[in-house]
């Protein structure tokens, strides 16, 4: 009955994206509203405003030729809620796919960019500068989408027989080491 008469309801997770005669008009907050379908308005998407998860694997090697694997931990939300934002609601609806995506592509790329100008030693020392870096280019590049990076971590993991003769190093270095 409620669609017949034009009344959408928009869940609390949730901001609705309302055309009229195909043509972005409105973004809708959390609550009901009136959405005259008989003058050609329609809700045409939702955009989620919980937080959320994404897990980035990506793997590259360093300057010095050992391959490393790079985990890149993201929570982010979509946070463009007040009556000025209504143009990042539109372009966070219109210009991209998937923030997943562009969020992925956005860290590939800063650490594709920065780990493979650094040798094994130094990219793990620099973890933290690299994620710095990824911040850098990330937040802006989502903000004007409006989403809001909530918390970002970086990992760098060598490969396994490097791994192995790492810690094999150490333990001799331990043993052989005067007391």
């Amino acid at each position: 009955m409620g669609q017949a008469l034009g009344c959408v309801r928009v869940q609390e997770s949730n901001v609705a994206i309302m055309e009229k005669c195909g043509k972005f008009k409105n973004v809708l907050k959390p609550g009901c509203h009136y959405v005259p379908w008989c003058f050609g308005c329609n809700i045409v998407g939702r955009i989620p405003l919980s937080l959320q998860p994404l897990d980035i694997r990506c793997e590259t090697k360093t300057q010095d030729d050992v391959s490393v694997t790079v985990y890149a931990s993201v929570q982010y939300r979509y946070g463009a809620l007040e009556e000025k934002d209504k143009e990042k609601a539109r372009a966070a609806f219109y210009n991209i796919t998937s923030a997943k995506a562009q969020i992925r592509v956005c860290i590939e790329d800063v650490i594709g960019d920065r780990v493979p100008n650094l040798e094994l030693n130094d990219a793990i020392e620099r973890k933290n500068e690299i994620k710095r870096a990824v911040e850098d280019k990330l937040k802006p590049a989502m903000n004007c989408l409006g989403y809001e990076i909530q918390a970002l971590t970086i990992d760098l993991e060598p490969d396994v027989k490097v791994k192995t003769e790492m810690n094999e190093k150490r333990a001799g270095n331990k043993h052989n080491s005067p007391v």
